[in-house]
């Protein structure tokens, strides 16, 4: 089971003894107004939801943990086993600062249980000419503004007239642009909110996979699913129930690694996309793949 928000409880706003007291959401530790968290539950206009009000001292936060399969921040306690899976905790009542701190822990673990995943293409030289020939390709879609790569370069946060030089920084951020947007993207607001529903877990997942089933092999949205719930450093399977979900998120993203050179026309992984896609989500989590340290 995917969760996609994970634990909220209601926290008064402003004084307690005010008649009028308002009410926030708090979402994984982060405050949100009534009306922003309805915006946060745009994608699913229509859908059927429930609404559970309990006390969390009769809550079993690990039995959620155990059922999902998506990348969650750490609680106080360390996982079981925290150099074979990822961490599943819950967030309980951090503040803001706390928030981001643990996010990015979480992200830089997530980064170190990649390259330890895959130790074998740490170093590895790009394959010959590959790189260079991607990197002049997204130089000129972006440069002329063109789909999907404008969209990539504003996602990257690069500005056209000031690309960067290096091949390398250029094809990472480009093929990693779609997982962590750094900068608006101007694509549209479902599209993004689709691409925001994949977790750390299912990028992971997918991306081990796909490297492990090596060059020629399906990168059909499909087949990543298939991937993460067979990925041992991933805990749990996607739910049947929402596998469109996930596979609509991957859907999105594959325009980006076409253009990029990481798959071909028929959504088949490269020598490229072998190469660079666990640099590139590397580089989405604020890291980097080849030395370990933030990008």
């Amino acid at each position: 089971m995917r969760q996609l928000l994970r634990r909220a409880h209601l926290d008064r706003d402003g004084d307690a003894e005010a008649p009028r007291a308002s009410y926030d959401v708090v979402v994984d530790g982060r405050r949100l107004s009534w009306e922003e968290f309805g915006r946060a539950l745009e994608p699913f206009e229509g859908w059927d939801f429930t609404l559970r009000i309990h006390d969390d001292e009769f809550v079993d936060s690990g039995d959620v943990a155990a059922s999902s399969n998506v990348v969650q921040l750490p609680d106080a306690e360390p996982a079981a086993s925290p150099e074979d899976t990822i961490d599943a905790g819950l967030l309980s009542d951090l503040d803001e600062e706390e928030f981001f701190r643990a996010w990015d822990e979480a992200e830089a673990g997530a980064v170190d249980l990649l390259r330890r995943s895959l130790p074998e293409l740490i170093d590895e030289d790009p394959p010959a000419g590959a790189l260079a020939s991607a990197a002049d390709r997204l130089r000129a879609g972006m440069k002329n503004r063109t789909w999907p790569y404008d969209n990539m370069r504003r996602a990257a946060d690069f500005e056209a007239a000031k690309l960067p030089k290096s091949n390398l920084e250029l094809w990472v951020a480009a093929a990693g642009s779609f997982i962590a947007m750094r900068g608006e993207s101007g694509l549209d607001v479902e599209v993004e909110s689709s691409l925001m529903t994949l977790e750390h877990a299912d990028w992971l997942g997918a991306i081990l996979g796909l490297v492990r089933a090596g060059v020629g092999a399906s990168a059909e949205p499909e087949a990543l699913v298939r991937y993460v719930d067979e990925c041992p450093e991933v805990e749990g399977d996607v739910d049947p129930e929402e596998a469109f979900l996930v596979e609509g998120g991957f859907e999105l993203a594959l325009p980006s690694w076409e253009a990029a050179g990481a798959i071909d026309a028929d959504h088949r992984l490269t020598p490229l996309g072998r190469w660079g896609l666990p640099r590139a989500l590397a580089w989405a989590w604020n890291g980097d793949f080849d030395d370990g340290g933030e990008t």
